[in-house]
C-alpha cells in the first residue's frame, strides 16, 4: 500500500507589489494552475537558489532550532515556566 502524505498548507498575510502580483496572477493562469501553487512553487525556487548559492541546507538550520515536537509540555513544565 502506497504511503501517501498531504500536504498542509498554512494561512498567511504578506505584502506584495501588486505588479508583481498581477504577473504571478497572469503566470498562474497561463499554466492553468492555482495561485499558491505558483507562489509555492516560486519560494521554492528560491530557497534552492540560495541553499546552493551558501552551501547550506535550511533544513538542517531549522532541525537546530526547533525543539521536539512530538512531547507535549506537561503540566509541571508549565508551573515551572510561569
Amino acid at each position: 500500500m502506497k504511503n501517501d502524505q498531504k500536504e498542509v498548507n498554512v494561512r498567511f498575510t504578506t505584502l506584495i507589489s501588486p505588479n508583481l502580483l498581477s504577473k504571478l496572477k497572469l503566470i498562474s493562469y497561463f499554466t492553468n494552475t492555482k495561485l499558491y501553487e505558483k507562489v509555492n512553487h516560486s519560494v521554492k525556487l528560491s530557497i534552492l537558489e540560495f541553499e546552493k548559492e551558501y552551501n547550506t541546507k535550511i533544513d538542517s538550520l531549522i532541525k537546530l532550532q526547533i525543539p521536539n515536537t512530538d512531547t507535549k509540555p506537561t503540566i509541571e513544565d508549565k508551573e515551572v515556566k510561569s
